[in-house]
């Protein structure tokens, strides 16, 4: 079966997906928390890195971060500002000519076709990094979110979230392994690209 690697979904459909890790949408179309949890959430702040290739690689290691699953959806909430260059750029990325991204949800699918799977993540994580590089407000959740894993992406600013603090230990060692060569892209990237030399 070929999946398309992302496709943009409803309001309705969003919070069906999100009430399965306990979240949903708020007004302002911003991924939050269904129940109040018990502890306070754990937060781990980082800054996109100023060169290039770095915010590149950045955010390839970063969405490494979100748990696998049979989805990820990348929503964007009502912040979010691009001018028409930006969102022509990100609705090409997506083969999509219509409307601005703002506010939307995006629906990433996954199944048991690995080379279908690599596809979404690239995107993906081309997408995270449009969001970082124009400062736009956007949230990454997986089906497999059940600690509570959220990566928000808001004015540059990269928020690891959850409600047990192993995984945020999972993003310091994330973050570690990236700033020992922030040049250089992780281990998931360099398996794809060495499956498609071969």
């Amino acid at each position: 079966m070929t999946l398309q690697p992302v496709r943009r979904v409803a309001k309705d459909e969003t919070n069906k997906h999100l009430a399965a890790v306990d979240m949903t949408l708020n007004s302002w179309n911003r991924v939050t928390d269904i129940s109040p949890s018990p502890n306070e959430r754990f937060v781990l702040k980082k800054y996109m890195p100023p060169k290039a290739i770095e915010l590149f690689t950045f955010s390839q290691h970063i969405l490494g971060w979100v748990p696998k699953g049979q989805w990820k959806l990348l929503q964007l909430d009502d912040s979010s500002y691009f001018n028409p260059a930006q969102r022509y750029l990100f609705q090409r990325m997506l083969s999509d000519q219509q409307e601005n991204p703002r506010g939307k949800s995006f629906l990433f699918e996954y199944d048991t076709n690995a080379v279908d799977n690599d596809n979404a993540d690239l995107l993906l994580s081309y997408l995270v990094n449009f969001v970082l590089l124009f400062e736009g407000h956007g949230y990454l959740v997986s089906s497999n979110s059940r600690d509570g894993e959220r990566l928000a992406l808001q004015d540059g600013f990269v928020y690891f979230e959850a409600r047990k603090e192993d995984a945020i230990d999972r993003a310091r060692d994330i973050l570690k392994v990236y700033e020992s060569n922030p040049s250089l892209s992780p281990q998931w990237i360099v398996d794809i690209t060495a499956l498609r030399q071969g």
